[in-house]
């Protein structure tokens, strides 16, 4: 039993590892993402939303798929966002 738990352990992930849904390449090539609280990142009157120094125009903030926000600092387009919608 515990070699099986011993096995386990390594093969399989602790934690799901982001999907191509949640940090598409085009966004951050999966690099620089993560899951942050909601309540951090703030709504602006023009449709951009705020995360500390990081501005997330409109454009660039897609809906989560997954109940969680997500940011992302660094990639090919920039800096992008995963906002949970509607809540």
């Amino acid at each position: 039993m515990l070699r099986a738990i011993i096995i386990a352990s390594i093969v399989l992930p602790i934690h799901s590892a982001p999907t191509g849904m949640i940090y598409p390449h085009a966004c951050c090539a999966n690099q620089h993402c993560h899951p942050v609280p909601c309540e951090e990142i703030l709504e602006q009157n023009d449709g951009s939303w705020i995360w500390y120094t990081f501005r997330f125009n409109k454009n660039v903030v897609k809906p989560s798929e997954d109940k969680r926000c997500h940011v992302c600092t660094i990639g090919p387009n920039g800096v992008c966002a995963f906002i949970v919608q509607g809540t």
